[in-house]
């Protein structure tokens, strides 16, 4: 009869060095400040789906999720745009 050894917890370890994300020479100590909401204009959106390609339409981003696609958005005031020619899939 085998006689199991009882299962150590391991302790996490602290770093021994600073961490920075991403980690390497370029990385930073904090994650920085996102903004609400970040605006695409002028863009060309491959949507794969029924609309297939828009030309010069816009991509508003809230929170991480895709909040409105199309040629006439409403824009949420005081966020980021983006006024060049870009390609979203």
């Amino acid at each position: 009869m085998e006689v199991k050894k009882p299962v150590e917890e391991k302790k996490p370890r602290r770093a021994m060095f600073a961490v920075n994300y991403p980690l390497g020479a370029y990385g930073v100590a904090a994650i920085p400040p996102q903004p609400k909401a970040v605006v695409f204009q002028h863009a060309t959106i491959w949507t794969s789906g029924q609309q297939g390609m828009l030309e010069d339409a816009s991509l508003v981003i809230e929170g991480g999720k895709v909040m409105a696609v199309g040629r006439d958005v409403a824009v949420p005031g005081r966020c980021p745009s983006d006024r060049g020619p870009r390609q979203a899939h």
